[in-house]
């Protein structure tokens, strides 16, 4: 089996040189998204009776969340290279 490959530096490359761009959301809110969606959790077993500090619980980590991605929220101001 042939396998052949660009080695780096040849001079063989076609086209312009992609660049990695920094993602547009900052990873608070991605937390705080992640956070909001697991805080469900709690909140359904407190509703059901398993127990009041568990509702609680997801009471808090329902606000912990929304506080994030309220804070986090804003795309990042990116400029180009």
């Amino acid at each position: 089996m042939i396998s052949r490959m660009q080695a780096a530096g040849t001079g063989m490359q076609t086209g312009p040189t992609m660049t990695p761009v920094p993602p547009q959301t900052r990873g608070l809110t991605v937390l705080g998204w992640v956070v909001v969606c697991f805080s469900v959790i709690p909140l359904a077993m407190g509703a059901t009776g398993d127990g009041v500090w568990i509702g609680w619980s997801g009471a808090v980590m329902l606000a912990a969340g929304i506080a994030m991605v309220v804070i986090g929220g804003r795309p990042r101001n990116v400029e180009p290279r």
